[in-house]
């Protein structure tokens, strides 16, 4: 009888693991997916997280992109994947824990053979307000609380 009451268990645990394995097929060993989007995978790295500061944690965030990819959950057709030159871009992020507030340091995009194409960003940004319900709050509770 109790064999039956863990067989639900045991598949949904399955799926959990199948799904997030297929998920993280563009991501390093360490890196946790965060969110995902129709065209995006985001993950961390938390072997990346610093603590500058008191309330300031600096980490990288790793953006997948699904519209150059060959696995089963790629986005090929979609007018946006034709214009699109990166595999995934690795930002160098700030959160201020107190404020609630993020801002980018530095953006590098890479193609499928994980070569730099280009910066996409060296200089800091300004630090904006992290928006509730967003993947950037998710974020914030990962690396905050």
């Amino acid at each position: 009888m109790r064999r039956v009451k863990l067989l639900p268990f045991v598949f949904v645990i399955g799926m959990v693991l199948i799904f997030s394995r297929s998920y993280s097929e563009g991501a390093e060993d360490d890196d946790i997916l965060y969110g995902v989007t129709k065209y995006l995978m985001l993950y961390y790295n938390p072997k990346s997280v610093i603590r500058p500061s008191k309330d300031i944690v600096r980490l990288k965030i790793k953006v997948v992109s699904k519209c150059n990819d060959n696995k089963d959950w790629a986005i090929k057709e979609h007018p946006n994947c034709s214009n699109i030159d990166w595999d995934y871009v690795v930002t160098v992020t700030e959160i201020n824990c107190s404020s609630k507030q993020d801002r980018d340091i530095e953006s590098v995009g890479y193609n499928h053979e994980g070569k730099p194409l280009e910066s996409l960003a060296t200089e800091t940004s300004e630090w904006s307000d992290i928006e509730t319900e967003s993947y950037t709050e998710a974020l914030y509770k990962l690396v905050c609380d």
